[in-house]
Protein backbone atom coordinates (compact mmCIF):
# COMPACT_ATOMS: atom_id res chain seq x y z
CA UNK A 1 0.00 0.00 0.00
CA UNK A 2 2.27 2.94 -1.22
CA UNK A 3 -0.15 5.38 -0.32
CA UNK A 4 -0.62 4.33 3.21
CA UNK A 5 1.56 7.03 4.72
CA UNK A 6 -0.17 9.76 2.41
CA UNK A 7 -3.78 8.84 3.75
CA UNK A 8 -2.46 9.25 7.46
CA UNK A 9 -1.22 12.28 7.09
CA UNK A 10 -3.90 13.82 5.44
CA UNK A 11 -6.05 12.66 8.43
CA UNK A 12 -3.61 14.26 11.12
CA UNK A 13 -2.73 17.15 9.10
CA UNK A 14 -6.45 18.31 8.11
CA UNK A 15 -8.87 16.55 10.08
CA UNK A 16 -7.59 14.99 13.52
CA UNK A 17 -11.05 15.07 14.80
CA UNK A 18 -12.62 12.70 12.48
CA UNK A 19 -9.60 10.68 11.95
CA UNK A 20 -10.98 6.63 11.63
CA UNK A 21 -8.93 5.46 14.73
CA UNK A 22 -8.20 2.19 12.94
CA UNK A 23 -4.69 2.34 11.36
CA UNK A 24 -5.52 -1.32 9.87
CA UNK A 25 -8.53 0.34 8.67
CA UNK A 26 -9.81 -1.47 5.51
CA UNK A 27 -10.28 1.72 3.82
CA UNK A 28 -7.07 2.23 3.17
CA UNK A 29 -7.03 -0.81 0.91
CA UNK A 30 -9.89 0.56 -0.45
CA UNK A 31 -8.20 4.23 -1.25
CA UNK A 32 -5.43 2.17 -3.20
CA UNK A 33 -7.70 0.64 -5.07
CA UNK A 34 -9.52 3.40 -6.12
CA UNK A 35 -6.99 5.45 -7.16
CA UNK A 36 -5.91 3.76 -10.20
CA UNK A 37 -9.07 4.92 -11.96
CA UNK A 38 -9.00 7.29 -14.39
CA UNK A 39 -11.66 9.32 -16.58
CA UNK A 40 -14.65 8.38 -14.25
CA UNK A 41 -17.98 9.53 -12.61
CA UNK A 42 -17.71 9.08 -8.79
CA UNK A 43 -20.19 9.59 -6.28
CA UNK A 44 -18.47 9.06 -2.61
CA UNK A 45 -21.74 8.87 -0.48
CA UNK A 46 -21.19 9.98 3.27
CA UNK A 47 -17.71 11.23 2.15
CA UNK A 48 -17.07 12.57 5.75
CA UNK A 49 -13.64 14.91 5.10
CA UNK A 50 -13.32 13.44 1.67
CA UNK A 51 -10.27 11.14 2.12
CA UNK A 52 -11.09 8.26 0.79
CA UNK A 53 -11.82 9.35 -2.44
CA UNK A 54 -9.09 11.78 -2.66
CA UNK A 55 -6.34 10.22 -4.68
CA UNK A 56 -9.07 9.57 -7.58
CA UNK A 57 -7.56 13.16 -9.08
CA UNK A 58 -7.93 11.85 -12.61
CA UNK A 59 -11.77 11.56 -11.97
CA UNK A 60 -14.74 14.06 -11.60
CA UNK A 61 -15.10 13.30 -8.01
CA UNK A 62 -18.57 14.46 -6.03
CA UNK A 63 -19.12 14.00 -2.35
CA UNK A 64 -21.93 14.41 0.08
CA UNK A 65 -22.49 14.30 4.06
CA UNK A 66 -24.80 15.74 6.24
CA UNK A 67 -22.00 17.23 7.95
CA UNK A 68 -21.17 20.52 7.02
CA UNK A 69 -17.88 20.41 9.14
CA UNK A 70 -16.55 17.54 7.86
CA UNK A 71 -17.52 18.99 3.68
CA UNK A 72 -15.85 22.40 4.56
CA UNK A 73 -12.67 19.94 5.36
CA UNK A 74 -13.32 17.78 2.57
CA UNK A 75 -13.47 21.32 0.08
CA UNK A 76 -10.18 22.19 1.85
CA UNK A 77 -8.66 18.92 0.66
CA UNK A 78 -9.66 18.06 -2.54
CA UNK A 79 -10.70 21.91 -3.86
CA UNK A 80 -11.14 20.75 -7.09
CA UNK A 81 -14.18 18.29 -6.00
CA UNK A 82 -18.03 18.84 -5.98
CA UNK A 83 -19.30 18.55 -2.38
CA UNK A 84 -23.23 18.92 -1.11
CA UNK A 85 -24.10 18.89 3.00
CA UNK A 86 -27.16 17.13 1.75
CA UNK A 87 -29.92 13.54 3.49
CA UNK A 88 -28.32 11.24 1.59
CA UNK A 89 -31.61 9.49 1.67
CA UNK A 90 -32.41 12.76 -0.69
CA UNK A 91 -29.91 11.96 -2.97
CA UNK A 92 -32.69 10.95 -6.17
CA UNK A 93 -32.94 14.87 -5.81
CA UNK A 94 -29.66 15.90 -6.35
CA UNK A 95 -28.79 13.61 -9.44
CA UNK A 96 -30.39 11.76 -12.21
CA UNK A 97 -30.73 8.28 -12.86
CA UNK A 98 -27.38 6.35 -14.19
CA UNK A 99 -25.17 9.50 -13.45
CA UNK A 100 -22.07 7.44 -12.05
CA UNK A 101 -19.52 5.16 -13.26
CA UNK A 102 -18.57 4.87 -9.24
CA UNK A 103 -20.27 5.08 -6.07
CA UNK A 104 -18.58 4.53 -2.60
CA UNK A 105 -20.33 3.49 0.20
CA UNK A 106 -17.41 3.44 2.39
CA UNK A 107 -18.42 2.69 6.64
CA UNK A 108 -21.63 3.43 5.77
CA UNK A 109 -23.66 -0.18 5.64
CA UNK A 110 -23.61 -1.33 9.49
CA UNK A 111 -27.07 -2.60 9.87
CA UNK A 112 -28.33 -2.14 13.81
CA UNK A 113 -26.59 1.31 14.68
CA UNK A 114 -29.22 3.19 13.20
CA UNK A 115 -32.96 4.35 13.75
CA UNK A 116 -34.63 1.70 10.87
CA UNK A 117 -33.44 -1.39 10.89
CA UNK A 118 -34.28 -1.25 7.13
CA UNK A 119 -31.11 1.45 6.53
CA UNK A 120 -29.36 -0.85 4.05
CA UNK A 121 -32.40 -1.62 1.41
CA UNK A 122 -33.90 2.38 2.57
CA UNK A 123 -30.31 3.31 1.38
CA UNK A 124 -29.66 1.09 -1.75
CA UNK A 125 -32.79 1.62 -2.96
CA UNK A 126 -31.99 5.41 -3.72
CA UNK A 127 -27.83 4.67 -4.63
CA UNK A 128 -28.82 2.20 -7.26
CA UNK A 129 -30.62 3.71 -9.44
CA UNK A 130 -27.73 6.40 -9.35
CA UNK A 131 -25.20 3.93 -10.66
CA UNK A 132 -24.61 3.35 -14.71
CA UNK A 133 -25.45 0.06 -15.76
CA UNK A 134 -21.82 -1.69 -15.63
CA UNK A 135 -21.13 0.85 -13.32
CA UNK A 136 -18.63 -0.31 -9.70
CA UNK A 137 -20.03 -0.06 -6.57
CA UNK A 138 -17.97 0.10 -3.16
CA UNK A 139 -18.68 -0.92 -0.38
CA UNK A 140 -16.44 -1.58 3.01
CA UNK A 141 -17.83 -1.91 6.62
CA UNK A 142 -16.80 -1.54 10.04
CA UNK A 143 -14.33 -3.35 12.07
CA UNK A 144 -16.65 -4.34 15.25
CA UNK A 145 -13.36 -5.42 17.58
CA UNK A 146 -12.17 -1.68 18.15
CA UNK A 147 -12.98 -0.79 21.11
CA UNK A 148 -14.61 2.83 20.03
CA UNK A 149 -17.88 0.89 18.29
CA UNK A 150 -18.69 -0.12 21.64
CA UNK A 151 -21.60 -3.29 22.06
CA UNK A 152 -23.32 -1.96 18.67
CA UNK A 153 -23.78 -4.74 16.10
CA UNK A 154 -22.88 -4.69 12.58
CA UNK A 155 -23.75 -5.92 9.19
CA UNK A 156 -22.87 -9.78 8.24
CA UNK A 157 -21.58 -11.47 5.62
CA UNK A 158 -25.20 -12.99 5.75
CA UNK A 159 -27.16 -10.35 4.99
CA UNK A 160 -24.30 -8.13 2.77
CA UNK A 161 -24.77 -11.04 0.56
CA UNK A 162 -28.36 -11.03 0.61
CA UNK A 163 -28.74 -7.31 -0.05
CA UNK A 164 -26.08 -7.60 -2.75
CA UNK A 165 -27.87 -10.23 -4.28
CA UNK A 166 -31.46 -8.14 -4.34
CA UNK A 167 -30.47 -5.75 -6.75
CA UNK A 168 -28.50 -8.30 -8.50
CA UNK A 169 -25.33 -7.36 -8.34
CA UNK A 170 -22.48 -9.25 -9.75
CA UNK A 171 -19.87 -8.83 -7.12
CA UNK A 172 -16.46 -10.06 -5.35
CA UNK A 173 -16.71 -9.93 -1.46
CA UNK A 174 -13.80 -10.09 0.59
CA UNK A 175 -13.33 -10.63 4.41
CA UNK A 176 -10.96 -8.11 5.49
CA UNK A 177 -9.26 -9.33 9.01
CA UNK A 178 -6.56 -7.80 10.15
CA UNK A 179 -5.07 -11.07 11.49
CA UNK A 180 -4.42 -12.47 7.84
CA UNK A 181 -2.51 -9.26 6.60
CA UNK A 182 1.04 -10.45 5.76
CA UNK A 183 2.74 -8.67 8.58
CA UNK A 184 6.22 -8.58 6.52
CA UNK A 185 4.74 -6.11 4.37
CA UNK A 186 2.80 -4.00 7.35
CA UNK A 187 6.40 -3.93 8.93
CA UNK A 188 7.63 -1.36 6.09
CA UNK A 189 4.88 1.41 7.07
CA UNK A 190 3.17 1.22 10.76
CA UNK A 191 5.93 1.05 12.99
CA UNK A 192 5.43 -1.12 16.48
CA UNK A 193 2.91 -3.58 14.37
CA UNK A 194 3.15 -6.88 16.67
CA UNK A 195 2.85 -4.87 20.01
CA UNK A 196 -0.31 -2.92 18.34
CA UNK A 197 -1.94 -5.98 17.08
CA UNK A 198 -1.65 -7.56 20.74
CA UNK A 199 -3.11 -4.70 21.87
CA UNK A 200 -6.33 -5.40 19.95
CA UNK A 201 -6.41 -8.35 20.98
CA UNK A 202 -6.44 -11.80 19.10
CA UNK A 203 -9.28 -13.48 21.13
CA UNK A 204 -12.07 -11.01 20.49
CA UNK A 205 -12.75 -13.30 17.30
CA UNK A 206 -14.87 -10.57 15.96
CA UNK A 207 -12.07 -8.40 13.73
CA UNK A 208 -13.71 -8.68 10.54
CA UNK A 209 -14.28 -6.30 8.08
CA UNK A 210 -16.30 -6.76 4.64
CA UNK A 211 -14.38 -5.32 1.32
CA UNK A 212 -17.17 -5.67 -1.60
CA UNK A 213 -16.28 -4.80 -5.31
CA UNK A 214 -19.74 -5.15 -7.16
CA UNK A 215 -21.10 -4.19 -10.90
CA UNK A 216 -24.22 -3.12 -12.03
CA UNK A 217 -25.48 -5.81 -14.40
Amino acid sequence: MKNYKRIRSLWTENAPHLWWGDPLDVRFFLCEELSRFKNKNVLDVACNAGIVSSLMTHCDVTGVDINKDAIDVARRINPSFKYFVADIFKLNNLFENESFDIIILSHVLPKDNFPSEKFPIELMDVIFPLLKKGGILFITTPNPARAFNGKNKFINDVYLTHLLNRYNLRYDLRYWCKWNIHLNHLFKFIPNIWNLLISMSFKKGRSVSFYVKAIKK
